[in-house]
């Protein structure tokens, strides 16, 4: 009788599957070795819109905002409004050689005082970290600062960090080319000769730079990943991927593709697509998956998550981020 209850005991456990996708609501349930997390096919709140321009952020009792009127301060349906030009006058930034010269250009008409866009920001508790950009007339950047906005108070209070040694590559009224870890602001930005990976120490206040080599088209680092990609577009319309290493402080050309970038993904997923098909390339072991054109997508503690369509999904998969070998499958039943 034992014999028999282990041999049953044992088919059973054979039998259950050691990962399993369910769904339910409108959210994946994904269950296995790591634990089990879930994934909203919902609308997700986007604090930053690059179509429409506009920053939507909600911090303490006020929202932070970011649009034609410059940076706003929201709060019981009433609105303040900042150019921060300030910042753009600072002898933190500029010696008086260089403010008479900008105040010049004020004059002719060829810069403005006013904050022009947001290059990049962080929320970290009840402070935000922004990088302010100010354009000429020719929509040419002149000055990038870190901004600290501190909403721990009864108000907000702007305080001037300072700024990177090179620019970053956004483009648009809001981009988000920061990330925060550990204490730290890390960007990629582009200097006289070369790119470099700059960082910011909340608690001590100093900046660091590391030279990454030959610079930029674009560049953005992956949240929740060490890496990050450097993107280089050739004469011949092709883009050269370089993977961009944070603890190393360096980077390395990869892959070279043709089409447009829809987006990254942990560890070091690069989300492409032509007109004839979207594909999912990882750079580190350089294994390739085409995906469905109409899929939705998230990283998941085992992988990646696509299911399709990406509203009222009828089958999904999780695939190992590293050779994208189907891991667990769901279909509608």
């Amino acid at each position: 009788m034992m014999l028999a209850m282990l041999v049953a005991g044992s088919v059973l456990a054979q039998q259950t599957p050691l990962r399993e996708i369910t769904f339910q609501d409108g959210v994946f349930t994904l269950k296995g070795p790591e634990g089990d997390s879930q994934v909203s096919t919902r609308p997700k709140f986007e604090a930053m819109n690059t179509t429409t321009g506009q920053l939507w952020l909600p911090v303490d009792k006020y929202v932070l905002t970011f649009n034609e009127n410059h940076v706003g301060f929201r709060r019981d349906n009433k609105a303040n409004y900042s150019g921060y030009s300030i910042i753009s006058t600072s002898p933190k930034l500029f010696s008086q050689a260089e403010l008479d010269a900008i105040q010049r250009d004020v004059a002719a008409k060829k810069k403005s005082l006013d904050v022009t866009a947001i290059s990049g920001w962080e929320k970290i508790g009840n402070r935000v970290y922004l990088i302010m950009r100010w354009e000429d007339s020719a929509s040419n950047p002149w000055l990038e600062a870190l901004v600290e906005l501190d909403f721990t108070g009864n108000a907000p209070i702007a305080n001037l960090l300072g700024r990177f040694n090179g620019m970053t590559t956004a483009k648009g009224r809001v981009n988000d080319k920061l990330m925060a870890e550990n204490g730290k602001l890390f960007v990629v930005t582009e200097g006289a000769s070369n790119a470099q990976l700059e960082t910011y120490d909340i608690a001590s206040g100093k900046f660091s730079s590391k030279a990454l080599g030959s610079g930029f088209t674009d560049s953005k680092l992956i949240e929740g990943s060490l890496n990050g990609m450097g993107f280089e577009l050739t004469p011949a319309k092709t883009m050269v991927i370089s993977l961009i290493d944070r603890e190393s402080a360096t980077s390395r050309q990869v892959a070279e593709i043709r089409g447009a970038i829809h987006g990254v993904y942990a560890p070091a997923i690069l989300h492409y697509g032509t007109p004839n098909r979207k594909v999912f390339l990882n750079l580190t072991t350089g294994a390739e998956i085409v995906i469905p054109r109409d899929c939705g997508v998230e990283a998941a503690s085992a992988g990646v998550l696509l299911w399709t369509p990406k509203m009222n999904p009828k089958a999904a998969a999780l695939y190992s981020a590293g050779n994208f070998r189907t891991l667990a499958r769901w279909n509608k039943p």
